[in-house]
């Protein structure tokens, strides 16, 4: 089999969110049923080390100030039974756009800081190739050295918006430290308690997943310069998009996650 699927109590606790919190009920409408597909489009080669330099003049420190809590979904505490705002634990990220007003707004369009076309122009002519309507923020991102819980990553009322074109969270991975055949990356309908992880075979190092119904999380984290990820937050043209991920999901049918995964281990 091409992913890993991993049954366990370990998040026990993210039961406790309010009902609200999760989309497992409700209909998933991605193309074709499925949740997460790796991606026919070419290799994008980017230089971690690189990286790491830029980020250290314009990105976030690369710290966190709760190793103590090691795989909450970010910004929560559902140790307690309730959702808590707590900004010292999140994801770290160089941010590559400048948007006006608020990110979570479906219709805003970045614009490049300065310092990506200078220093990241394959990550422009990389992202500019694929079919948007309008991509409102990009960073690269990652964790220093713990996981995630289950999780959304998309803000709660736009995940209506985004449904005709799911699976449509576009990801590029770059690691140094993980084997694609036991990587950390997981998919979830039942809060964590099941786990099905892909594998994304090493020709390509883009993805795509749902962002509306089923969470996803990590096991591990990783310093940028070994292990991370591109995350572009946008509307895709659906029609186009389709095209896209009818070709991959024939190029990748031994690789793909669909419902049916999960119909079957549960």
């Amino acid at each position: 089999m091409n992913y890993r699927v991993v049954k366990d109590n370990k998040f026990d606790k993210y039961k406790n969110r309010p009902v609200e919190q999760t989309n497992y009920k409700e209909k998933y409408t991605g193309y074709k049923g499925v949740i997460w597909t790796p991606l026919d489009l070419p290799y994008l080669n980017v230089d971690l080390d690189k990286v790491w330099k830029v980020w250290q003049q314009q990105g976030q420190p690369w710290f966190d100030e709760r190793p103590d809590d090691m795989n909450s979904a970010r910004h929560s505490d559902y140790d307690k039974g309730k959702l808590e705002r707590v900004n010292d634990h999140d994801y770290r990220n160089l941010i590559l756009l400048n948007a006006p007003g608020s990110y979570h707004s479906a219709d805003i369009k970045g614009e490049w800081k300065d310092f990506v076309n200078d220093q990241f122009p394959e990550v422009v002519e990389w992202l500019e190739a694929l079919p948007w309507d309008n991509i409102r923020w990009c960073a690269f991102v990652g964790r220093d050295n713990h996981g995630v819980g289950p999780h959304y990553d998309e803000y709660r009322p736009l995940r209506n918006l985004l449904k005709p074109q799911e699976p449509s969270q576009v990801r590029v991975r770059w690691s140094k430290v993980t084997n694609w055949k036991h990587e950390h990356l997981y998919f979830t309908n039942n809060h964590g308690n099941t786990r099905i992880y892909p594998m994304l075979p090493p020709e390509t190092n883009s993805m795509a997943y749902d962002g509306t119904v089923y969470e996803h999380g990590a096991d591990a984290g990783y310093h940028p310069k070994d292990r991370i990820q591109l995350m572009p937050m946008g509307t895709l043209n659906v029609l186009k998009w389709q095209n896209i991920l009818e070709r991959s999901i024939n190029k990748y049918k031994d690789y793909i996650i669909t419902e049916e995964h999960f119909n079957d281990i549960t």
